[in-house]
């Protein structure tokens, strides 16, 4: 008789765990990294981007992400360190809706100059943002192509009175609507 209970039990759970995971469309599995570029976005002109996916099933992914800025403008120079938690929801074909938060940390040195193009000051900054992203993720199905464009407001949190009222510079301000795209390649399954 115990024999008999167990082999029905096995089979009944079998047949439950069977209908739970069929009970949703399966999702085409990405890869966990993604290297890419990004122009304008939380960056600010742009930063190189490493990104891994963290979580995967057959609602949304979340992937975080770590970047590199560095200033090139003779106004401002230094680096950014942009970082970003991102989901990805309605995924089809490689085809998503991306939303998330970041935040940007900027550390360097604004110059400013007069209409001779004289040096009048030059002083360190630290600008702290938080951004939102909304916006559209391709990433080809395995190993492949990633591509993303987003609407990413920016919020200052920290930002020194130089580089507030600098017109030029668009973050540090108490916000900023702003965007960008990326263009990369995921790898590493």
């Amino acid at each position: 008789m115990k024999k008999l209970s167990l082999l029905l039990s096995i089979l009944l759970l079998n047949g439950i765990l069977i209908a739970q995971t069929t009970g949703l469309p399966a999702i085409d599995k990405h890869s966990k990294n993604a290297a890419y570029a990004e122009f304008l976005g939380n960056g600010f002109a742009y930063s190189l981007n490493y990104e891994r996916l963290l979580l995967q099933d057959n609602i949304m992914s979340i992937r975080a992400r770590a970047g590199i800025s560095a200033g090139f403008l003779n106004i401002f120079t230094g680096v950014g360190l942009p970082l970003e938690l991102n989901f990805a929801f309605l995924e089809k074909n490689g085809h998503a809706l991306e939303c998330g938060t970041g935040f940007a940390w900027f550390n360097g040195k604004s110059s400013y100059r007069n209409e001779d193009r004289e040096l009048v000051s030059s002083s360190r900054y630290n600008v702290c943002d938080i951004n939102l992203r909304v916006g559209y993720r391709y990433q080809k199905p395995g190993n492949g192509l990633v591509l993303r464009a987003g609407f990413l407001p920016v919020f200052a949190v920290v930002s020194p009175p130089e580089v507030r009222n600098n017109s030029f510079f668009p973050f540090g301000k108490t916000f900023t609507p702003w965007g960008g795209i990326s263009v990369g390649y995921a790898f590493g399954k």
